[in-house]
């Protein structure tokens, strides 16, 4: 995904002014996040993002699924686009309020895979989203797309000053555009130290669906060489070997004594060779001149 400076200008050229236009139309003009009204359009997946064909090759998105499209879109201020565009670590992100819904998608799209091996993995688009929640009258018939939730992991809006408008921005709206796209950032957040923004139960519907997606159904895996590299043999593995499961526990007398340890280890002197003093000395009080000459006298020596 694309890298991140702080003082480089946001830059949403990839869109056609047209999509740029439709894109705010969809956002009321205003700030998808903070609501504010000066926005530029940002791209959900990146314009440089490496695990696009990971995605692709998981049949996530379409071989030939067009990024440029307002499907791809949303539009955001530039502090907001500048810290959802962090990717390293991000401020903001957004996914849909119903994981669950995605969760039961694919578990029964793996069952309808599982009776014949030619079919391709089905994901929700943005128009099976808000079908969804049309039916359980999560959202109004006038409704843009389905509900997402808006999830600030920093508190940048207005530096920070103003915490009582928090939990109004922090409220679900909705988004015209392509789901599965907005979870490409939800789960980068998992392996940040941030994610613990995020509610458990959030978190675990999160890394269930990532599992879904990328290892529970993989019969080919994406790349067999480093799948088949890094599986453990039985020999790696951490089980006990069997009679020592079957051999009755310790007696009292046998178990070692906790006091024996104690005194055995306050013995025990930090010598020069393992005290965390010889790891910050180079030429440390017990050195002698002739063992300073015997290390450096190489060094001097003529070629």
């Amino acid at each position: 995904m694309s890298s991140y400076n702080e003082n480089q200008p946001v830059n949403s050229s990839a869109f056609s002014e047209l999509t740029k236009l439709e894109v705010r139309r969809a956002a009321d003009n205003a700030c998808w996040a903070c609501q504010t009204p000066d926005t530029d359009v940002a791209h959900v997946i990146a314009q440089v993002d490496g695990q696009v064909q990971i995605w692709k090759e998981a049949a996530l998105f379409n071989s030939d699924t067009d990024f440029k499209t307002i499907a791809n879109g949303i539009a955001l201020c530039p502090t907001c686009y500048r810290n959802f565009d962090n990717t390293a670590d991000p401020g903001f992100i957004f996914f849909p309020t119903d994981l669950q819904f995605f969760i039961d998608f694919e578990i029964n799209d793996q069952d309808r895979r599982r009776n014949d091996a030619g079919l391709r993995r089905r994901v929700p688009t943005a128009e099976d989203y808000k079908a969804h929640q049309l039916r359980t009258n999560t959202i109004p018939s006038d409704a843009k797309g389905g509900l997402y939730r808006c999830v600030f992991l920093k508190n940048f809006v207005l530096g920070g000053r103003f915490p009582a408008i928090m939990p109004d921005l922090c409220k679900h709206r909705t988004w015209h555009g392509n789901p599965i796209a907005s979870l490409r950032r939800a789960f980068a957040v998992l392996g940040t130290p941030r994610v613990y923004i995020l509610d458990k139960r959030i978190r675990d519907d999160l890394e269930k669906l990532r599992y879904l997606y990328f290892v529970a159904d993989q019969p080919k895996p994406i790349d067999s060489l480093l799948y088949d590299m890094y599986r453990l043999t039985p020999s790696t593995t951490s089980k006990r070997p069997l009679e020592e499961e079957q051999q009755p526990s310790q007696s009292p007398s046998k178990k070692p004594k906790l006091d024996n340890i104690e005194s055995n280890t306050n013995d025990r002197r930090p010598t020069p060779s393992n005290s965390r003093t010889h790891l910050h000395w180079v030429l440390g009080p017990e050195v002698t001149t002739n063992q300073v000459i015997q290390m450096y006298s190489p060094l001097f020596s003529p070629a």
